[in-house]
């Protein structure tokens, strides 16, 4: 082919969106005449869509030093700069820009989304309504308004800008898209759901939309909605990757969505594929790495994390995932040093990240603890004796965060009398309406109230289920409204050893983590206040409504300690129990892998693996003896 065949096969595939055709065809083009202009813009136009903006940039930046007059060129730069990470760098080039085009609107909206970046709001919004007032009928100004004021923080403004802006043009999808995206950061599922439905409503093609819509069903999925959820929020990303076959983002939650079911191979190829199209994306690194057990013969896979970018340009978020999944990979290959140091410069990151807006309190974490001890008395929970449901539906699992929780409900769930709903929010945001400082008793409509509530919500997850799981581990701080609520309720408590519950608490990713996980320190303060609340359970609790199950006992004899699990229900034995790995329920916690797989040791007596190194850890060997282990 020659030259302008290669350009013009090069500019349609670009504009049909295939990107890595476009670049092999512009780099054609380029290997017979190195300084095409044309072919070289191509190029950067089709490296940034594939994720590989730094490289991009490199090519207009050769481009504006042999002198090319273009002034387009000034705005792709300053566009690959700021979307680096480098606005200090962008923001001549878009001043620049600007200058040579003072009656484009678009350009005084790109120089207010740099400025942004750089933290100088005011000036960004004074050169967005600039672009505004140039052309106020043109609603991504409006749009590039609002993306302006996210990147401020300033979320609530930017509602009210999409709200104006939708009022007056209800068809403009990205619109729908963002607001929507909004709606599903402050948790308003529903919202972000219904925003989704109408962009797709405006624009049946507009992937954006199928991906949020897909997010918002499996996030109303994790929050307990039946199963349809999930089977719908697949279908919008396979209709993502129909129309996009190279979004990176549709790949990788196709990924999570097909872990979530157990099927790993394939997920492992998803993951790698949006990896190929985009490698700044550390989610996706931890979502590979959590596909299988690495050995040495997994080169190819081990090899991808370890090549990961650098941390130029690379956000910080997604540098802590990556650490994660080198921390995990070298674990699998018993190097275990390594792998600790991956997973301290991982919960660095995501220390530093986290803690300014919820750090954690030692003393208010005791002092909620000691509340609660106080409250829930026997005294307390004998006059609420009369309160109580009779139902026996709810089948409350609970333990420290990776105790061993989601193991035991895929074995109860096994069960064709068992439904597991997994982490059900209900009373993390149902307990505070009927719990107070000061309380003498519950208020009978308020109990009738969420206990109506909550038995609505267990049936629909499981219609004709005589027991419905609810093993969200934060459920320990309600223990005691949950049997005042439900005293019928069994209750199945997960212990594991202390130092390997920390290890692994300290070694995961968390989407929506408790405020110590990050810290040694923490971790050690908030399971010592664990134990205590946990030993006054047991005090005001009847065993024939709590039994407790330790993770190294199921381990060793996986028989005894289910069918024990199964009569504590109150149902007849299935042995379907004893092959919990072939239960195809949904998994959407980060034990989504181990509880696919037979039954294991290697987590048992993890900690010995890393015992030199263990620091704050080791305080907490003198409480193994809780779970009868050495």
């Amino acid at each position: 082919m020659t030259v302008p065949e290669l350009i013009q096969a090069a500019h349609s595939a670009a504009k049909e969106k295939r990107f890595p055709a476009a670049i092999e065809m512009a780099k054609a083009a380029l290997k017979i005449e190195p300084g095409h202009e044309r072919a070289r813009m191509i190029l950067a136009h089709a490296l940034d869509n594939c994720g590989r903006t730094p490289e991009a940039a490199a090519i207009i930046e050769g481009m504006i030093r042999s002198g090319s007059s273009r002034p387009d060129l000034l705005y792709m730069q300053a566009t690959f700069l700021r979307k680096i990470g480098r606005p200090n760098e962008a923001l001549p080039f878009a001043q620049r820009f600007a200058a040579l085009r003072t009656d484009s609107s678009d350009a005084h909206a790109h120089l207010g989304v740099v400025l942004s970046a750089l933290g100088r709001g005011d000036e960004a919004a004074l050169s967005l309504r600039r672009a505004i007032s140039l052309n106020p009928a043109f609603a991504p100004h409006q749009y590039n308004l609002a993306l302006v004021l996210i990147g401020l923080g300033r979320d609530s403004e930017a509602i009210q800008v999409l709200d104006k802006l939708l009022a007056t043009a209800p068809s403009f999808a990205p619109g729908h898209v963002t607001l929507g995206e909004q709606y599903l950061k402050r948790g308003a599922v529903a919202e972000a759901i219904a925003e989704a439905r109408l962009a797709i409503t405006a624009q049946s093609e507009d992937v954006g939309a199928h991906l949020l819509l897909a997010r918002g069903l499996t996030a109303r999925a994790a929050g307990g909605s039946i199963g349809a959820d999930d089977a719908e929020a697949e279908q919008h990303l396979r209709k993502a990757l129909a129309l996009d076959p190279n979004s990176f983002a549709a790949h990788g939650l196709l990924g999570f969505a097909l872990q979530e079911k157990g099927d790993f191979e394939k997920a492992l190829a998803e993951f790698v594929t949006s990896l190929r199209l985009n490698p700044m994306q550390g989610a996706a690194y931890y979502g590979l790495a959590t596909c299988r057990k690495f050995t040495q013969e997994d080169g190819a896979y081990s090899d991808l994390v370890e090549n990961a970018p650098n941390a130029d340009g690379l956000p910080l978020e997604d540098r802590a995932h990556v650490h994660y999944a080198l921390g995990k990979i070298l674990e699998d290959r018993k190097e275990f040093e390594r792998a600790l140091g991956q997973f301290d410069s991982a919960n660095r990151i995501m220390f530093e990240l986290r803690a300014p807006q919820r750090r954690f309190d030692p003393n208010e974490n005791e002092n909620r603890v000691s509340w609660t001890i106080e409250t829930f008395t026997p005294e307390f929970l004998e006059r609420q004796r009369r309160l109580g449901s009779s139902s026996e539906l709810p089948l409350v699992v609970l333990g420290m965060i990776r105790s061993g929780t989601t193991l035991v409900e895929q074995i109860l769930s096994s069960h064709p009398q068992v439904v597991g709903a997994g982490e059900l929010m209900f009373w993390h945001e149902n307990a505070g309406k009927c719990l107070a400082a000061g309380l003498k008793d519950l208020d009978p409509a308020k109990v009738n109230r969420i206990s109506t509530n909550y038995l609505g919500l267990l049936s629909e997850i499981g219609p004709t289920a005589l027991r419905v799981t609810d093993k969200l581990p934060e459920n320990i701080l309600y223990l005691g409204l949950i049997h005042a609520l439900f005293p019928e309720a069994r209750i199945v408590h997960c212990r594991r050893h202390p130092v390997d519950t920390c290890l692994s608490i300290y070694a995961t990713p968390y989407s929506s983590p408790p405020d110590f996980v990050y810290d040694r320190g923490n971790i050690v303060c908030a399971y010592r206040q664990y134990l205590r609340l946990m030993a006054h359970w047991r005090g005001v609790i009847p065993e024939s409504r709590l039994l407790e199950v330790d993770y190294e006992e199921l381990v060793a004899d996986r028989e005894t300690v289910s069918r024990r699990l199964i009569e504590f229900t109150g149902l007849q034995w299935d042995e379907a129990c004893l092959h919990h790995e072939s239960n195809d329920r949904l998994v959407k916690t980060s034990s989504r892998w181990q509880v696919r797989q037979p039954i294991y040791r290697t987590s048992v007596a993890r900690w010995k693996n890393f015992k030199p190194w263990l620091n704050e850890f080791a305080e907490l060997l003198p409480n193994a003896a809780i779970c009868d282990v050495s």
